[in-house]
């Protein structure tokens, strides 16, 4: 998916090349996210959706950590019912990782390309949109 800290500051704090830095920023970032993604559910009561909460419908993103917070427990079911794309949001977080993580064990010379990661950001956000606009027609059509 490309989510990650900015390399010069692994470089910074560990030392590492910056291959090396690139890499295990790719790796760490999305283990913590998907780490800390139960504990920012903890304590949210309510809508907390400016796009919702000002226009009344819900936001393409809408659903998803609590889509992906399911999946992680297991409830693929509740995670389709929250937001069908969690379950891609996880799959590109968890692919992030083991790619990055295989490329660094057995050192292959090719590093994470900003290609590879701006398609599998085109990919999310497109089905991201498409999601929403079948919810937005969903919700026009039943009422």
């Amino acid at each position: 998916m490309g989510v990650a800290i900015p390399t010069t500051w692994v470089t910074a704090i560990t030392g590492i090349s910056p291959r090396h830095a690139q890499l295990l920023s790719y790796i760490v970032t999305p283990l913590v996210i998907l780490a800390l993604l139960p504990v920012l559910q903890i304590g949210l009561p309510g809508n907390h959706c400016l796009f919702r909460a000002c226009l009344g419908v819900v936001c393409p993103g809408c659903g998803v950590t609590r889509s992906v917070v399911a999946a992680l427990h297991g409830d693929f079911r509740a995670a389709w019912e929250f937001n069908p794309c969690g379950l891609l949001v996880l799959m590109a977080l968890v692919g992030q990782a083991v790619f990055a993580g295989l490329e660094w064990i057995f050192e292959r010379h090719r590093t994470i390309s900003l290609k590879h990661a701006l398609f599998s950001n085109f990919i999310v956000m497109t089905t991201l949109l498409v999601v929403w606009l079948i919810r937005i027609l969903v919700l026009l059509t039943s009422h």
